[in-house]
């Protein structure tokens, strides 16, 4: 039913004056669409009418054209709008981008760099793409992951997840075919701490700016 208001029912086969009839509906559904945005602040997220109290992203605005960025924070949606306690930053502004989209990447036992930043926000310098290495400006967890195309003349590509300099963790592919290669990682960082993608063996293709790129990226989830 899409007419509103009801303003009453019409009842047929009726033909007593004795006769008498009753109609029950529900339950009630409403329906509408209404246009949400992340916000700028726990009170507009708050005025949007969010009422669980977590984390949440928030927007933060442009960064030199680079698009929208975002924030994590703690949103106490238990006090008023005014309040100072209505919303706690858990993390500074800490994210980057990078890409290598010229020229394949091959060989053995070296870090995978890079030719392109896409995003750097926060303390810039966080990402050096001339020798692959992320210097953690911030301690705390950080989300990263790193995306490629292994090349085929080789038997096989070993990738390396260092942390400080020590491997971490490792991902391998059939160097037969092209694989695509995917991997995504938490680790805790003390400020100083490095990140890098080691090459230990094989190679992954570049098919060209906007095909398929190698992708390197992080950021700081909270401190």
């Amino acid at each position: 039913m899409d007419d509103l208001p009801i303003t009453g029912f019409d009842y047929f086969g009726l033909k007593y004056d004795q006769e008498e009839a009753s109609v029950s509906f529900g339950p009630l559904e409403c329906k509408g669409e209404k246009a949400i945005s992340p916000g700028q602040s726990c009170a507009d997220l708050k005025l949007q009418g969010e009422t669980v109290s977590g984390y949440y992203q928030i927007g933060s605005g442009e960064s030199k054209g680079q698009g929208p960025t975002f924030e994590t924070v703690f949103c106490d949606f238990d006090q008023p709008l005014d309040s100072g306690s209505l919303q706690e930053r858990v993390a500074p502004l800490c994210e980057f981008h990078v890409l290598r989209e010229k020229g394949d990447f091959n060989g053995t036992n070296k870090i995978v760099v890079y030719d392109k930043v896409v995003t750097e926000f926060g303390p810039k310098g966080q990402i050096n793409i001339g020798n692959g290495v992320f210097t953690a400006p911030y301690s705390g967890m950080y989300e990263f992951y790193f995306g490629a195309l292994t090349d085929h003349p080789f038997d096989y590509t070993s990738i390396y997840i260092r942390h400080n300099w020590k491997v971490i963790d490792a991902s391998f592919a059939d160097g037969k075919q092209y694989i695509p290669m995917f991997i995504e990682f938490h680790l805790w960082m003390g400020q100083g701490d490095t990140v890098d993608i080691w090459l230990d063996d094989g190679g992954l293709r570049i098919l060209g700016p906007n095909a398929w790129e190698t992708h390197f990226g992080g950021k700081l989830l909270y401190i």
